[in-house]
């Protein structure tokens, strides 16, 4: 659609007052330059508030910026001043999905789908948002009624093949993932779903043929090492499982599942003390992995949880996975931008950076304030390790131990 044809959508003429800058914002997004269209709209937006179009632009200008809070207020502001307006929803529905507001993108692309029922980019959508949110019949309806006009729409069989697997129906996803298959023969992520597929239904022959070429072709290599593992021992090939196993512990350390598997495939083999030290170690992280999974989980399906993020960098800190901890963080300031005036989160931060020593302070200026936080203790361990202070990690196990004990009952 045509920025002409978009204007006469959003409103019956440009206002005269503002129509050259919109013009030049325009312009500047369509040379690339999104930066520099935020002067020219937010300065339409100053001198008429109530015009949708200049909302729409801003909100867009700043999506594209990856600024999708204020994108998806000014979207939302436009919607409201010109209610109806289909290109207005559906960049509402983009940057909202984008920050993880799925229940604002979800509401938004169901209008959409109203007017466009035949759209299948739309319904591809709003089938997504609505199983990010935790609406999987609703999501896979929509997906269904995507791959009934238009199977081939990029992503679409993956994402359809992974929600019916997800929905136990495991006929259906294998039918999905190989015709998807069939269209992309090196599609790493449909050969896993094909294998996964596969296995559910007692294929296990054909799980491990399709689960060999994903292994080659995947981006992420550790859930198809991990379901190549378990099919491997059910076909008998321990020693084949084993190192799949081991490979997909090399690479996420933290896979209680996959820990466990080993100590039984090493029992199997009657390698019984190297058995004993796998189940060991697991009965030793299981609590904290499982409480890494539940706060992974519900972060995935609320974004905009900040508390999940944190919860998830402390449990990554305890796991002396730093760079993952930060990685948390980054995400949780994105939901609560306060928290990054929090001392404990400003010193994981810097500890990521390779900045011990003022993580320390952070870390020393925090338990002035909150003596007796876990995580306060937790931070010091880590800063004081990477420093060479032993002695002085030591003591801040202790308390965080002490702090932590009731907890671990």
């Amino acid at each position: 659609m045509t920025a002409a044809a978009l204007l006469a959508l959003l409103q019956a003429g440009p206002d005269p007052a503002i129509a050259p800058l919109l013009q030049a914002g325009r312009a500047a997004l369509e040379a690339g330059r999104p930066a520099e269209a935020l002067a020219p709209f937010g300065e339409a937006v100053r001198r008429r508030p109530n015009a949708p179009d200049a909302h729409f632009y801003l909100g867009g200008a700043l999506h594209r910026l990856g600024r999708h809070a204020e994108a998806v207020a000014e979207l939302a502001r436009a919607d409201e001043l010109g209610p109806g307006n289909e290109p207005v929803e559906w960049a509402l529905g983009l940057a909202a999905a984008a920050r993880g507001d799925y229940a604002l993108a979800a509401g938004a692309f169901s209008k959409v789908v109203a007017k466009s029922p035949g759209r299948a980019e739309a319904l591809f959508n709003l089938g997504v948002v609505q199983r990010r949110r935790g609406a999987s019949a609703e999501g896979t309806a929509a997906l269904l009624r995507a791959w009934a006009i238009d199977p081939a729409f990029p992503g679409l069989a993956a994402v359809l093949a992974e929600g019916l697997l997800d929905d136990g129906e495991l006929e259906r996803a294998e039918e999905v993932a190989a015709r998807g298959v069939a269209r992309a023969p090196g599609d790493g992520t449909l050969l896993f779903l094909l294998g996964r597929a596969k296995a559910g239904r007692g294929d296990v022959a054909g799980a491990i043929e399709a689960l060999d070429r994903a292994v080659a072709a995947a981006k992420d290599p550790f859930p198809v090492l991990e379901e190549r593992s378990l099919a491997r021992a059910r076909a008998g090939d321990l020693a084949g499982a084993e190192a799949d196993c081991r490979a997909a512990l090399v690479r996420e350390a933290t896979s209680a599942g996959m820990l466990y598997h080993l100590g039984v495939l090493l029992q199997r083999q009657g390698r019984r003390e190297e058995a004993r030290a796998a189940f060991e170690r697991h009965r030793a992280e299981a609590p904290l992995l499982a409480d890494l999974k539940t706060n992974l989980d519900r972060a995935a399906r609320n974004p905009l949880d900040g508390q999940a993020h944190s919860n998830v960098a402390f449990l990554y800190l305890q796991l002396d996975r730093i760079e993952r901890a930060a990685e948390a963080i980054r995400r949780a300031i994105e939901a609560q931008p306060a928290l990054g005036q929090d001392r404990t989160v400003r010193g994981i931060l810097l500890l990521a950076a390779g900045k011990a020593a003022e993580g320390r302070e952070e870390f020393e200026a925090a338990r002035a304030e909150r003596p007796d936080f876990p995580g306060v203790h937790l931070g010091l361990q880590r800063c004081c390790e990477r420093l060479g202070r032993a002695e002085e990690a030591a003591g801040h196990r202790a308390r965080f131990e002490a702090l932590t004990a009731s907890k671990r009952r």
